[in-house]
């Protein structure tokens, strides 16, 4: 069954960071609809009537006044969480951030810092049901996901090399993740591997 897209709010200074973390998170096999305002003032009318999971604020846009605004809307809702974007770490006064988005690290860097994000979202609501993938497809998934080579699974699952390189094109076609980052991310995402059993 599929589930309900994520919300996503995105206030960020660029149309490009944007871009790019639209892209990062949907790597990840998060599925999402987006919303993206250039300033607080908009977000905080759209809050009015609508609600989002996760918004991503980039430092920029933090002001003590922006800050008060935002904290009436912080604890209203378990579900919503306000992420910081930037380098600069989660002061005193901004306590409503759950998380930083630091996007001056690399980008395997900033893909661990997106899954910390969204581990919480319940596994009912992850891509992993709507996907199609078979078991078969799932282990070599995992092994993909631990750094094993095409062949070490084929070994490792006692396979042809050419039904692993099958096997991995169809997973890339059905989750849409080209990258073993991504899919490194998407399974831990689902549950497929433990973040503890991968070294980035």
């Amino acid at each position: 069954m599929i589930r309900d897209k994520l919300h996503i709010v995105l206030v960020l200074p660029n149309i490009m960071e944007s871009i790019a973390i639209k892209k990062l998170i949907t790597d990840c096999g998060i599925i999402a609809g987006f919303s993206e305002f250039p300033d607080i003032h908009q977000l905080i009318h759209y809050l009015s009537n609508h609600s989002p999971q996760y918004i991503f604020i980039h430092q920029s846009k933090i002001t003590p006044e922006n800050l008060d605004n935002l904290n009436m809307y912080n604890g209203k809702s378990e579900s919503l969480c306000f992420i910081k974007v930037g380098e600069s770490q989660i002061n005193h006064t901004e306590k409503l951030f759950r998380h930083v988005l630091d996007t001056q690290k690399n980008e395997n860097e900033i893909m661990k810092q997106i899954v910390h994000i969204f581990e919480p979202v319940q596994p009912a609501t992850r891509l992993i049901e709507a996907t199609g993938l078979s078991q078969r497809e799932i282990d070599i998934l995992k092994q993909v996901a631990l750094g094993m080579t095409n062949k070490e699974i084929s070994e490792h699952l006692h396979i042809s090399m050419h039904t692993v390189i099958t096997h991995r094109k169809n997973i890339t076609a059905k989750l849409g993740i080209k990258t073993i980052a991504g899919l490194t991310i998407y399974a831990v995402l689902n549950n497929i591997i433990n973040p503890e059993d991968v070294e980035m």
